[in-house]
């Protein structure tokens, strides 16, 4: 079984539908869209999800008619009382970003299976040893009261075996981005050109949040590659709301008034609207990033990029596309960066 079979052949009526959904990250929000695409063109009706800011949801999204769940514990207490399937849509979730709530999240999962009774799908997850002990345990739960796993990669796929037999590997779930109707965003990539021009050679860089200052040399060496490009468009873009990762925002800010080369975006549009640009304009990209579903849209949309890894999903990510070599965010350098850039623009 893959996605697109689970999504088309399962009875997902009464579905809620968990993920971190809400924090305004890229990658999550990007999920979000395409997961309730293809809900809406199955036909299902019934569906609710989690989401931790209803209030800003259209800045993001389109409007499905599905009900949005508000980040409250009762709200979603109620819910899972209520619906009859609860689906885990996507994302690394065990693994180096694991956290309590995705501890807590695994134990709703024990609960509403084992004595609510209600069916559990974990689509298009990830699960990597690369996460703590809790989280391996978490990671176990989650599987041992799941009806059906979908992993995206291989490593996922051997983790989730020690406790499931029902599992099946695919890929990530934006892979299925084809099954978009592509001129619902026409309107979207519209407003996004007017801060987002690609239509000449462009280098996209993006940086994420990290824990403690662990990987600052990777953004050190970022800036020693801004400073011998000077004569090179880029674009520095947030891959979260500027609300979120005030620090992150604030160092793209900084560097872009030291060059007058620099444009700074921060996430604040519908996520598929930069998938479908890129699309567009992929001869005209580089990106420079370490985010996992930066480096999978660059790579659907033929965009060029180059392969950091921070952590066990990027990894699977590019072996699962044919990238046997890549390098570790941690020893990543501006050499490294500029003889990507040498290539582009040969």
């Amino acid at each position: 079984m893959n996605i697109i079979n689970f999504f088309l052949k399962t009875n997902l009526e009464k579905s809620f539908i968990i993920g971190y959904y809400g924090g305004l990250n890229f990658g999550d929000e990007l999920l979000l869209e395409v997961i309730l695409n293809l809900l809406k063109n199955n036909g299902v009706k019934d569906i609710s999800f989690y989401y931790t800011s209803p209030e800003i949801y259209s800045h993001y999204h389109h409007d499905f008619g599905y009900k949005k769940i508000p980040a409250t514990p009762l709200d979603m207490l109620k819910e899972v009382f209520k619906c009859k399937n609860i689906i885990i849509g996507g994302g690394g979730l065990w693994g180096l970003d694991f956290n309590k709530n995705i501890a807590l999240l695994s134990l709703i999962l024990f609960f509403a299976k084992y004595f609510l009774r209600k069916k559990i799908y974990l689509i298009g997850v990830g699960y990597y040893l690369s996460t703590t002990k809790l989280g391996r345990f978490a990671g176990w739960l989650a599987g041992f009261s799941s009806d059906i796993i979908i992993a995206r990669d291989n490593e996922t796929f051997r983790n989730f075996s020690r406790v499931s037999r029902n599992i099946f590997i695919d890929n990530d779930i934006v892979f299925n981005f084809h099954e978009l109707d592509e001129k619902l965003y026409t309107s979207d990539v519209d407003e996004l050109k007017k801060e987002v021009d690609i239509s000449e050679k462009t280098i996209f860089i993006t940086t994420r949040r990290f824990s403690g200052d662990k990987y600052a040399s990777f953004k050190e060496e970022i800036q020693k590659f801004i400073e011998k490009n000077t004569d090179k468009k880029i674009i520095m873009a947030l891959f979260e709301a500027k609300i979120v990762d005030k620090e992150g925002y604030n160092f793209f800010l900084d560097v872009s008034k030291k060059y007058k080369n620099i444009t700074v975006v921060d996430f604040h549009y519908n996520p598929v609207a930069l998938l479908f640009l890129f699309s567009y304009h992929h001869k005209n990209i580089a990106m420079i990033s370490p985010q996992f579903h930066g480096q999978l849209v660059a790579h659907l949309t033929g965009a060029s990029f180059l392969p950091i890894s921070y952590d066990n999903k990027n990894s699977e990510l590019f072996k699962s596309i044919g990238i046997k070599y890549f390098f570790d965010i941690k020893n990543v350098s501006y050499f490294d960066m500029q003889n990507f850039i040498n290539h582009f623009y040969e």
